[in-house]
């Protein structure tokens, strides 16, 4: 799968940010969570599920 362009890419922090007007995706503190979303979203939704869920 190609990587989306770092500008498709958001990531917002709702606790400081609810109005999401600052992008924190490109940040370097940010990249674990944004691989870790990627991965999530490649493996589909049922992989995102609790175990006791995937059924």
């Amino acid at each position: 799968m190609d990587k989306a362009p770092e500008n498709a890419v958001e990531l917002y922090d709702h606790a400081s940010d609810p109005r999401e007007t600052v992008n924190i995706a490109a940040r370097p503190d940010s990249q674990a969570i944004v691989e870790k979303m990627r991965e999530t979203l490649r493996s589909g939704w049922r992989a995102a599920l609790p175990p006791q869920s995937r059924k």
